[in-house]
């Protein structure tokens, strides 16, 4: 059987325990775990193992245990001509299973949690989530229009901000291509400052252009400038619309890194 327990699936488990899914997430995640059967046995591990830390019970009787058997071997090794005997105090076959699933599940975890920690920023998160996009065909707009579009679509992003920034009258399609082309050579502040700008046009106006586009690409701009509170911000905004074009891509940004960024910002 294909194991599909991948760090993605492990977030995912943990994610459901500790009761932070939305609605659609938990359904999903509770039809993976009635459809995979490894993946259900795992989970049954994990769920075995996070009790066991958290037993207060278990670790009284460890602090027993010890109460109980150290006084007698302090006594056995302080009397003459005596054998010291080592005391093996038991716990069950249950309890070692748990307390083995345990250590394994602490391992797995932090393992896990220092590799994330240790690769994951602003830019990896970037990176991972960038869709390069594609500029539609239009017909009938004026030169100026028609050979911005050119250089974007010919990825001469350098080409795009110097007519951006010689161009008098702009337009939303102005900004959005120049907060593209921005992103594309690493400016993220430029591209914030230009995609909002198309937010503000969005808002003054009934017609809306590249709105559910800009709404994506201003989330990763701000992961890119380290400002993951705005960020959030606008995933949220996405995620809020079920019917939104980056709804999907949206949902699979890892919370889990986006908290190791605030961490790190």
């Amino acid at each position: 059987m294909q194991d599909n327990f991948t760090p993605d699936v492990i977030e995912q488990l943990i994610r459901y325990l500790d009761g932070e899914l939305s609605p659609e997430e938990t359904a999903s995640t509770e039809k993976l775990l009635q459809e995979d059967a490894a993946i259900k046995e795992r989970f049954d591990n994990l769920v075995a193992a996070r009790n066991a830390i958290r037993a207060e019970g278990l670790r009284q009787k460890v602090k027993g245990l010890h109460q109980q058997f150290y006084p007698e071997v302090s006594a056995v090794n302080s009397a003459e001509n005596e054998t010291a005997k080592i005391i093996k105090p038991s716990f069950g076959n249950s309890a070692k299973i748990i307390l083995r699933i345990a250590a394994v599940f602490i391992f797995v975890v932090a393992g896990y949690s220092v590799y994330e920690y240790s690769t994951t920023s602003n830019d990896s998160v970037y990176a991972d989530n960038f869709i390069k996009y594609q500029l539609p065909v239009s017909r009938g707009e004026g030169q100026v229009q028609q050979s911005i579009d050119s250089l974007f679509s010919a990825n001469n992003f350098n080409g795009v901000i110097e007519i951006f920034k010689s161009t008098t009258e702009k337009k939303q399609k102005d900004y959005f291509l120049a907060g593209l082309a921005s992103l594309e050579t690493g400016d993220s502040k430029s591209a914030i400052d230009n995609l909002k700008t198309v937010q503000q046009l969005n808002g003054n106006s009934t017609a809306k252009y590249f709105e559910q586009e800009t709404d994506y690409y201003l989330a990763l701009a701000y992961i890119k400038a380290g400002n993951i509170n705005e960020a959030e911000k606008q995933l949220n905004i996405i995620k809020a619309n079920k019917q939104h074009m980056f709804y999907q891509k949206a949902n699979e940004i890892s919370s889990t890194k986006l908290r190791i960024l605030k961490m790190k910002n």
